[in-house]
């Protein structure tokens, strides 16, 4: 078996239906889009998602296909460890109600709370895991692949910017380091090598498949 890790969707969910109409197993990264109806004929036992920044926090809890916050399992015969969610760094831009005729379209929900933060911490201390899916990045690995002319035109610091999510991967990943660690968000196609695990962030529907036996490359 494998597992297809599927990017960013932001809405395409007709090129989404069609890989995941390619492979036996997927797992979607988050910004999925704001309506899920799509996936009424997707099956949820092969085919799951993490919510990122870009999700409808008030429908997304419902749908089966959803994994949840954070946790550790098996999915296309890969063990992973998984994490949801980021900042939306143009979250001021975006509605955070509904009394208009416009779409809500942020929530304070799309990072974890601090609690459900810690929770995450102590499991993936106990876990250890190989393998890495969340929908960002640690801190570290964030400022390699992010633009600071992006930052700079959104009114943040490049040099001071970071969000709760990426302090946590980052505490995460000090705790122990991964041989692999697979993102999106940033909307860029980059492998980066560091401290022993090989980074890939993808690009908006970009894939990345993870073999069966990539665990036994690396025995715990």
């Amino acid at each position: 078996m494998s597992l297809t890790i599927i990017s960013d969707v932001h809405g395409k969910h007709e090129k989404y239906i069609k890989i995941t109409q390619q492979h036996e197993y997927t797992l979607q990264l988050g910004d999925f889009g704001l309506q899920y109806d799509c996936l009424d004929g997707v099956d949820p036992a092969r085919h799951k998602m993490l919510p990122g920044n870009h999700d409808n926090y008030d429908t997304v809890y419902d749908i089966p296909h959803n994994l949840g916050e954070f946790g550790i399992t098996t999915h296309g015969g890969v063990t992973f460890f998984w994490l949801r969610g980021a900042f939306s760094i143009d979250w001021q831009q975006r509605v955070s109600h509904d009394h208009t005729h416009r779409t809500k379209s942020w929530w304070v929900e799309e990072q974890l709370t601090w609690d459900q933060m810690e929770e995450a911490v102590e499991l993936y201390r106990k876990e250890k895991p190989e393998i890495v899916i969340a929908h960002t990045f640690p801190h570290t690995i964030a400022q390699m692949l992010g633009s600071e002319s992006f930052l700079a035109n959104w009114g943040y610091n490049p040099n001071t910017f970071t969000t709760n999510t990426q302090q946590c991967l980052e505490t995460m990943f000090e705790i122990h380091q991964p041989k692999l660690y697979v993102g999106g968000h940033m909307h860029r196609s980059k492998k980066i090598e560091h401290r022993g695990c090989l980074f890939r962030c993808l690009n908006e529907l970009e894939t990345f498949t993870i073999e069966e036996d990539f665990q036994m490359m690396y025995p715990r």
